[in-house]
């Protein structure tokens, strides 16, 4: 049973459960679609399980990363100021983003290990989202506008599918 939901040419967020699932370890597939790129080493296959607890720290945060300064920078810029806030290496984040806002609001990628390679940010203004990401640490940074709260909108249903699964399969 393959979920997809969103566009893939814009976001979308695509999982499968293997035949053989392992009961609540769920295992299956899981990716990003981003700007029509798949996102996440899909063919090595995680457990869904680990991407749904991973997962509700992402959905506890929608509609928390309004930061219209840091949006406004550079997509590279907007990356390692994250990127080095995160690793506790550079504080300019701070003067880009409203005081009652941390850093790990903006990270919106599963920490599961097809995920290993990727840094995926994500930063509102009163109109829009930018998602910021990279498999590289850096040096190769793309990004792709989305409708405020498409992200958000998208990551709560596959989140909510996932709970269902895992009422499931426990």
């Amino acid at each position: 049973m393959r979920m997809l939901h969103g566009d893939k040419t814009r976001f979308a967020i695509e999982f499968e459960l293997n035949e053989q699932p392992g009961g609540s370890w769920m295992f299956g597939r899981f990716c990003y679609w981003i700007g029509g790129e798949q996102v996440g080493d899909v063919g090595e296959g995680t457990s869904l399980r680990d991407v749904l607890f991973s997962m509700r720290y992402i959905i506890a945060d929608a509609g928390k990363r309004t930061a219209p300064s840091l949006a406004r920078c550079d997509k590279k810029v907007i990356f390692r100021v994250i990127q080095d806030s995160l690793n506790e290496s550079g504080n300019d984040i701070t003067r880009l983003i409203p005081d009652e806002l941390m850093p790990a609001c903006f990270d919106v990628c599963p920490h599961v290990d097809i995920f290993n390679a990727w840094h995926i940010y994500l930063v509102d203004t009163q109109n829009l989202s930018k998602v910021v990401y990279s498999a590289d640490g850096g040096n190769n940074v793309e990004t792709v506008e989305l409708a405020r709260g498409e992200f958000d909108t998208i990551a709560s249903t596959a989140y909510r599918e996932l709970d269902i699964l895992l009422d499931t399969y426990q």
